[in-house]
């Protein structure tokens, strides 16, 4: 029998636990915040990363992947029972393991009438706190705060600004690494101070 990594062991009590992490962090763009994950993720996975696919995700949203492989599907499948989309443009959320090659372009950004019909981008980074300084601001964030995310792709800090130049509509993004998460919700305006 092919193995599925396990989920929390505690499943409400993890969820619970993850659901308020994730949203403590996007209540506070650019705070770093511990995520309780499971017992096992999904190689290649940050157990933060896991941790927040057993908690926001069921079968009622669809998911783009851009590692699709079998440990991956059987182990959303299973927790989650979300369905998996082969196009960007469809994806309620993407789970981005690398950021250089992500077709940032092509995620739902919502409507006028319906902003909040947008994609929630999970990306894998290598660390939040060794990468290039970024100065941050907007909701949530009292004045300027200044992070460090391992996202040394041109490709998506350019994203980002025509992202955020869509406000109210846009992408949103949480960033995983080990335990650890960061959010940057749609509203967050991002100026590179040092490469």
């Amino acid at each position: 029998m092919t193995h599925i990594a396990t989920g929390f062991s505690q499943p409400v009590f993890g969820a619970q636990s993850a659901f308020r992490s994730i949203m403590e962090a996007f209540s506070f763009p650019g705070r770093i915040v511990e995520v309780q994950g499971p017992q096992e993720a999904p190689t290649g996975w940050p157990s933060s990363l896991a941790a927040a696919c057993l908690t926001l995700l069921d079968n009622d949203v669809s998911i783009w992947l851009d590692k699709e492989d079998p440990e991956t599907i059987r182990y959303l499948n299973f927790h989650a029972g979300c369905r998996i989309t082969s196009q960007p443009n469809e994806a309620d959320f993407a789970i981005i393991l690398d950021p250089e090659s992500a077709p940032f372009q092509q995620f739902k950004i919502g409507t006028d009438k319906y902003p909040d019909r947008s994609a929630t981008l999970l990306v894998a980074c290598q660390s939040l706190s060794k990468g290039p300084v970024i100065e941050i601001s907007g909701p949530g964030i009292k004045g300027k705060r200044r992070i460090e995310p391992m996202l040394e792709v041109a490709s998506f800090w350019a994203a980002w600004a025509t992202n955020n130049a869509l406000y109210p509509l846009g992408f949103d993004v949480c960033l995983f690494t080990g335990n650890l998460a960061l959010a940057l919700p749609r509203s967050v305006s991002a100026h590179t101070l040092e490469v």
